[in-house]
């Protein structure tokens, strides 16, 4: 327990004591204390370290485990020398630390492919503020160079400051969206993605290759199969018909193909194939994958 000191301050005490019996038959107690307020300091701080110690504890298996990404953390040099990464940026690039510190100088700027360091180096240049920067390049992978995504910022912390971030390997995304430009590009087909709701057909156009040879851009071509109703693009007596039982195969979630007649801008017809495969449901209705392609001139 505690116990007051003259000058009013409080220290601990721990009191031990055992009764006796006395010369004239009397019981008393006879105690020793002993100032123990500095080990109970010790114990108190040694408490305070153990907390501290879970809290960054907690704090790695959030950011080793719990966070999509790898994690990184950078000085605030030119060269963004690493101060912590964590396993599962370890785990995307398929280095161990040791080989990071020892391939690249432990620097993230030596990881990054070199005609791509520019964007790291104006965003550290630029990175004087709280703001983050999304940034999208190609860093040393144990297999090659990888695609990633990079959020970071600079955080500012008393007098010092450091960048951190999180990468993610978008490798498959940046291969998708480059083979569907080339497909875009050169494709002979119209590739539409179709979403059916309310009545309505809703298209995108992903590639445009049949509607560029009928003289349409993507832009027109999208336009155009948004303002008419579905027969309406058809030469066909029957259209409506046809119209009809694809929203009946849309209903009932089937594909459905079908081969038609329509004009070019200049009013010269040719056949198409259509072939709509359903791709799943979404917050706006069913999707359709859509393939138009050209059968021959008429």
């Amino acid at each position: 327990y505690r116990m007051r000191r003259k000058d009013k301050s409080w220290f601990w005490v721990v009191d031990k004591g055992r009764i006796v019996n006395t010369e004239d038959g009397c019981m008393s107690i006879i105690g020793v204390c002993t100032d123990i307020t500095e080990i109970i300091q010790v114990q108190e701080k040694m408490a305070e370290r153990n907390a501290m110690l879970l809290s960054e504890n907690e704090e790695l298996q959030f950011l080793n485990q719990d966070i999509p990404g790898g994690y990184h953390r950078c000085a605030n040099t030119p060269e963004m020398d690493f101060l912590y990464v964590s396993e599962t940026f370890l785990k995307i690039f398929g280095y161990t630390r040791q080989e990071i510190q020892d391939l690249f100088d432990d620097k993230l700027i030596n990881m990054l492919h070199p005609d791509d360091r520019y964007k790291m180096l104006k965003f550290a240049g630029m990175g004087r503020s709280r703001d983050g920067a999304l940034m999208e390049y190609r860093m040393q992978a144990r297999d090659g160079y990888i695609w990633v995504i990079d959020q970071s910022r600079l955080i500012r912390n008393g007098g010092d400051s450091f960048f951190q971030g999180i990468v993610m390997d978008v490798t498959e995304t940046v291969e998708l969206r480059r083979n569907m430009q080339i497909l875009k590009e050169h494709a002979a087909l119209d590739i539409l993605l179709m979403t059916a709701s309310g009545g309505k057909r809703h298209y995108q156009v992903l590639a445009n290759g049949l509607s560029r040879d009928r003289g349409y851009s993507a832009e027109e071509a999208e336009l155009f199969l948004n303002t008419k109703e579905y027969y309406e693009v058809m030469a066909e007596p029957d259209a409506e018909d046809r119209s009809l039982a694809g929203w009946k195969a849309i209903e009932e979630h089937r594909d459905y193909e079908e081969t038609f007649r329509i004009p070019d801008m200049e009013g010269r017809m040719i056949q198409v194939h259509l072939t709509a495969t359903f791709a799943g449901e979404s917050g706006e209705g069913s999707q359709y994958l859509v393939v138009c392609e050209k059968i021959r001139d008429l």
